[in-house]
């Protein structure tokens, strides 16, 4: 019966060609999952009380929160980790619990205890994650020999990240290892004592005078204008000439007694490669979502 593929070697070509193609197909169209769709995940709250110290954190932040976190209808066990200035509170939801429902659930009763949360600290942030893979799908190293890390940071969440997080499974899309661009004040505290001023008014000076106000409104018969002041600083010479003060006459600006220079972002986390600082894109599925799919539409 074989021989027939030895006297008609182009019907084997055929043949072998058709079985390649319908394999390329089958790989992005067959379903790899062998087992049926299993939705694992847990809720982490995340709330920043910057300049308290652990046991403050704990008391004030960590376990109101814990307490409504247990209260949450699918949450199967709560435990949580507390450092100074950080409370990292993390509700296991039970096996195929819809996370979506806990999500709106445990965001409308942290609106409900707000109020015991201490004003210095920020906003409860939750985030959704999966406990069966909780690391990343992979990861992109992304470099640029011409632009600094802070300008390639902000180019990837401007134009590469939205692209990423519209893939259908993706959860999100972490930048490990980046920083954001910022305006760095370094105070020289001689010229500061020399004349007579403190960091808070510098810090009043600079919330005063970088803010975007509305005034109102002016019209006529035929129009109508909205008014408003823009006094946002964008440049190192804007923030250089920044008036803080007079004394005697003299105008003191920010100039005179800081250093101003564009730099990045403060971070905990550096990505390197081969002793080279670099910016790694990391790609989180969606609990419940196909990992080999989502590789494959990227």
């Amino acid at each position: 019966m074989m021989d027939i593929f030895v006297r008609r070697p182009v019907l084997s070509l055929v043949i072998s060609l058709v079985l390649l193609i319908a394999g390329a197909v089958a790989v992005q169209k067959v379903p790899v999952l062998q087992f049926p769709e299993i939705e694992s995940s847990s809720l982490v709250i995340t709330t920043e009380y910057r300049g308290a110290s652990a046991d403050v954190v704990q008391g004030f932040v960590t376990e109101p929160i814990e307490r409504i976190a247990m209260t949450i209808p699918g949450v199967d066990y709560v435990d949580s980790n507390t450092t100074a200035g950080i409370s990292r509170v993390t509700a296991w939801l039970k096996l195929n619990e819809n996370s979506t429902s806990a999500l709106a659930e445990l965001t409308a009763r942290l609106n409900q205890i707000s109020y015991e949360l201490p004003d210095e600290a920020d906003d409860p942030s939750i985030a959704v994650e999966r406990t069966d893979r909780p690391a990343a799908v992979f990861y992109l190293n992304v470099r640029n020999e011409y632009w600094s890390r802070a300008q390639l940071t902000d180019y990837l969440e401007r134009h590469v990240t939205p692209l990423l997080t519209s893939i259908s499974g993706v959860q999100r899309v972490g930048l490990e290892g980046g920083r954001n661009p910022a305006m760095r004040i370094w105070l020289d505290p001689v010229r500061m004592s020399a004349m007579n001023l403190g960091a808070g008014e510098v810090l009043a000076a600079l919330r005063a005078n970088n803010i975007i106000a509305s005034l109102g409104k002016t019209e006529n018969d035929r129009q109508q204008v909205n008014l408003q002041s823009n006094a946002t600083l964008r440049e190192v010479s804007d923030f250089q000439q920044l008036v803080l003060a007079r004394r005697d006459g003299a105008i003191i600006r920010l100039g005179d007694i800081a250093e101003v220079v564009m730099g990045e972002d403060r971070g905990t986390v550096s990505a390197r490669i081969n002793k080279t600082t670099t910016v790694f894109i990391s790609i989180w599925p969606m609990p419940g979502a196909n990992d080999t799919n989502s590789i494959f539409k990227l």
